[in-house]
């Protein structure tokens, strides 16, 4: 699958903080039900994080913790 790179250029907004916005939502709409999904401000390089709360095809719960005790970041 080829993304349509100049689709985000003619947006509203930066190219690059669109992805990332579309990333979020994708992430969201798949697995927002398996844990908390939070905005991180200020964080090169991580724009969200996924701490799970259930098991699905991102991790198993351990524990009580998702395979790491952080959960997942992006």
């Amino acid at each position: 699958m080829t993304l349509p790179w100049d689709s985000f250029a003619a947006l509203e907004g930066a190219p690059d903080r669109n992805f990332e916005l579309l990333c979020r939502g994708l992430v969201q709409r798949n697995y927002g039900r398996f844990g908390q999904l939070r905005s991180r401000r200020q964080q090169p390089g991580i724009e969200f994080h996924l701490k799970l709360e259930a098991d699905c095809d991102l991790g198993k719960l351990v524990g009580g913790l998702a395979g790491n005790a952080a959960g997942i970041s992006y």
